[in-house]
């Protein structure tokens, strides 16, 4: 988190499998994660370039609710590092 802004990145920037997600908490507790991504190898569409989005909420500790990398639905879970 750097400026009260979230920057989410899994695996290495530019290959296949991996995305990279960010976005400014609102003063409402909203988060809105928007990015993009490359799909992994060995599956049909592998290193094609998707979209990816969230949208959660600042539910006790952390942030959490769902959203899509490129089709796939997922849940996302963000809390402080101990």
């Amino acid at each position: 988190m750097a400026e009260n802004t979230f920057n989410v990145q899994h695996g290495e920037q530019g290959k296949p499998g991996s995305f990279t997600i960010s976005g400014t908490p609102a003063a409402d507790g909203q988060l809105q994660l928007n990015g993009d991504g490359i799909a992994p190898g060995g599956r049909r569409g592998a290193g094609q370039p998707y979209k990816a989005a969230f949208e959660a909420r600042f539910a006790g500790a952390r942030f959490e609710g769902g959203g899509q990398l490129g089709a796939q639905e997922c849940k996302l879970a963000i809390s402080r590092a101990q």
